[in-house]
């Protein structure tokens, strides 16, 4: 390599075997740029087996660090396990205690007056959560300022959790960042109780 401020350069490519170097003490190894002859390299080197006892050391310290490592691992897929179950009877127990019913919530469209796209259509889609879940529609292709997805959404619904104000925020899809729209915020009762209806963002 050529050593520069910003980017080393290369130079040239010299191969040479480790059980080269552990038979020969000196030797010389051609270079080579783009598959032609750029040079010779000569090297020497001295190989020095290791002892009994070093081996032994090795052995050792591969061997405690693979009973480490796997004992982490049964450790952390524990842990998973039983965070996992916990969460499943927090879940069971409070949809058994205060699930008030099911909200079949469908999205149809949208009339949208900012468009965060200067050329060609935007793809937007809607994200919403409620009681620690997160829902989300399929983002519409070329959807642009009046995008239709009519998909439908079963929301399971709480006793105490029946007067939260759902914040509906909309999106632009990209391939970095996404694009902020807009947002409408509703009341599940006031879902429940409206049937029909639209909502302004």
């Amino acid at each position: 390599m050529d050593k520069e401020i910003f980017d080393d350069e290369f130079l040239a490519l010299a191969q040479v075997s480790i059980g080269d170097m552990s038979v020969n003490e000196t030797g010389t190894a051609y270079l080579f740029y783009n598959e032609l002859y750029a040079g010779d390299i000569e090297w020497s080197a001295k190989f020095t087996p290791a002892s009994h006892d070093e081996i032994t050391v090795e052995k050792t310290r591969i061997h405690d660090e693979f009973v480490k490592a796997k004992a982490e691992a049964e450790e952390r897929e524990r842990n998973r396990i039983k965070l996992e179950e916990e969460a499943r009877i927090a879940e069971a127990a409070r949809v058994r205690d205060a699930n008030a019913g099911w909200l079949t919530l469908t999205i149809k469209g949208a009339t949208l007056t900012h468009d965060t796209e200067l050329i060609g259509k935007m793809d937007p889609y809607i994200k919403w959560s409620y009681c620690g879940k997160e829902y989300k529609t399929t983002v519409k292709k070329k959807g642009g300022k009046k995008p239709v997805w009519d998909e439908t959404f079963n929301i399971p619904v709480y006793d105490k959790r029946i007067n939260d104000k759902v914040v509906f925020v909309f999106w632009d899809s990209e391939l970095i960042k996404d694009d902020y729209i807009g947002d409408a915020g509703i009341y599940i009762s006031r879902l429940i109780k409206a049937g029909d209806g639209s909502f302004p963002i």
